[in-house]
């Protein structure tokens, strides 16, 4: 985490991420999700992540690095996705804590299964996996999100799915 004398935008990952977000592109690839367009926070660190999910993941989906996504707040990335083209049929966001967890949780309904496990901790490499109702983007977080699944590199351990 703490780097002396260096800048957090700069920060590389730890080791455990890198560990950590291979096991989740790979896990992603498994399960059919490739992502049409990915919006990536610019930092060291989620560039490395991104990087790292990718070589699982497999494909080359649309890559965007936007500054606004670097410590985004939840109420930010809301209206970020909101203006995604309606065109892209799947999303992913590479960012940071607090906010892309806090989103994850307001998009979780209250009585999934995993809504206790977003609340405890959505640590670095965790994938939140949602469907939405057809419509536009704009729409999407006003309606009923639907969590798909929802892992972490901790699960992926030893995880032969």
């Amino acid at each position: 985490w703490d780097e002396p004398g260096g800048e957090d935008f700069d920060r590389r990952l730890s080791r455990r991420g890198r560990q950590s977000a291979p096991l989740v592109g790979a896990w992603l690839a498994r399960h059919g999700w490739r992502p049409d367009l990915v919006l990536c926070s610019p930092a060291a660190r989620t560039r490395e992540t991104w990087a790292l999910v990718a070589a699982g993941l497999g494909g080359t989906p649309k890559l965007r690095f936007e500054q606004r996504l670097y410590l985004a707040a939840e109420d930010d990335l809301a209206r970020r996705i909101a203006r995604v083209d309606d065109a892209v049929d799947r999303l992913m966001l590479v960012g940071h804590n607090p906010g892309l967890g806090e989103l994850a949780l307001r998009l979780t309904p209250a009585g999934a299964p995993a809504a206790r496990r977003l609340r405890a901790k959505f640590p670095t490499a965790a994938a939140a996996w949602f469907g939405f109702p057809r419509g536009g983007w704009r729409d999407a977080l006003g309606g009923e999100a639907r969590l798909l699944a929802y892992v972490t590199p901790a699960d992926l351990a030893d995880d032969d799915s």
